[in-house]
Parts: C-alpha cells; sequence; structure tokens
C-alpha cells in the first residue's frame, strides 16, 4: 500500500511496529510506545518509545539492502529524545545514541569526522514525497558547486547514522 507515491506501507511493515512493543513490553511495562501507523499505547511513566519501523520501505520492498529499523526513547511531555536506537540488519550494525552521551556502533565508540570538506566527503540526501520537489535542488547544487558529490540512498535514517560513525566515505571495515 502506497501512502503518497514512493512511501510504502507493508504487512512487514505494520509488522515489525507492533511486534517491537510487544517484546519490549515486558521490560519496559511502564513506559507507552508510538508508531507511525498505529494508535498510541500508553504508559504510566512519563517515558514513550518512538517506533521507526523499517526507514526505507520501498528499498526493503524492491530487495534494495538499504533500509533499518529505529527507536528513539523521549522523556517528559515536551519529548526530549533522551536514547536513540537504529538497527541495519543486512550487515548487523546497531547503531545507539544517548543525549549528552555514549554513541556507538556495536559497542565501539563512534564520532562524527572534524576534518570534512566538501571536496572530499558523500553526502547523504533524503528527499520525502510529501515535500516540495524543488527543495532537494538547492543543496545538491551548493555541493556540486563546492565540488562535492551526493547520494540519496533511499533511508535517511542509515545516511545520518553513517554520519555519526565519520561519514558516508569509504570506510574501514566495521568492527
Amino acid at each position: 500500500m502506497n501512502k503518497v507515491p514512493q512511501e510504502y506501507v507493508t504487512g512487514a511493515h505494520r509488522n515489525v511496529e507492533t511486534a517491537i512493543p510487544a517484546r519490549l513490553a515486558e521490560a519496559l511495562r511502564t513506559d507507552g510506545f508510538v508508531g507511525q501507523d498505529h494508535a498510541p499505547a500508553s504508559g504510566t511513566s512519563s517515558f514513550n518509545w518512538v517506533i521507526g519501523p523499517i526507514d526505507g520501505t520501498a528499498n526493503f520492498v524492491s530487495g534494495v539492502p538499504a533500509w533499518c529499523g529505529g527507536l528513539a526513547g523521549a522523556a517528559g511531555t515536551e519529548i526530549e529524545i533522551e536514547i536513540g536506537v537504529i538497527h541495519d540488519p543486512q550487515p548487523g550494525e546497531t547503531f545507539t545514541a544517548r543525549k549528552d552521551g555514549a554513541k556507538v556502533l556495536n559497542g565501539w565508540p563512534i564520532r562524527v569526522a572534524t576534518d570534512a570538506a566538501p571536496r572530499n566527503e558523500t553526502v547523504g540526501i533524503g528527499h520525502s514525497g510529501r515535500a516540495e520537489r524543488t527543495i532537494p535542488k538547492r543543496p545538491t547544487a551548493g555541493i556540486l558547486d563546492a565540488g562535492g558529490v551526493y547520494i540519496r540512498n533511499g533511508s535517511g535514517v542509515l545516511s545520518l547514522a553513517s554520519t555519526a560513525a565519520g561519514g558516508l566515505r569509504a570506510m574501514p571495515k566495521r568492527r
């Protein structure tokens, strides 16, 4: 099923969104859960888990191995994100980050590259079918004018996780 062109909701998408709270509920019994396509499940604590069941669903549907699942843990009524988890099942990579704390990939510390220059980097670009079509043209022109290159892998979440791990450039084999 398409929400808008190229944005899919699949049975797998719905199943993952249902399975995550079901599996975590015993350990996190006072927390609430919020998904994209299901009604929120309230908890008694002020902590809620926001579920991103499959980011890159069009890739998933097409067999392109650039998709992942994610969770964000938010505290309070102001929705202050405290923890994030991204899992990329293809290489078996799990990224976790805590607000003002550790950022890790499969248990190893990661950090954003500090030596980035557009001519030496690959920039990840995302685009939603719900956004105005001219929006991605603005940053891509600037990237190309600065001597850089860009990709659109179909999963903004994976692009962000790769940036947190040092960038989209060819990375040494991850541990």
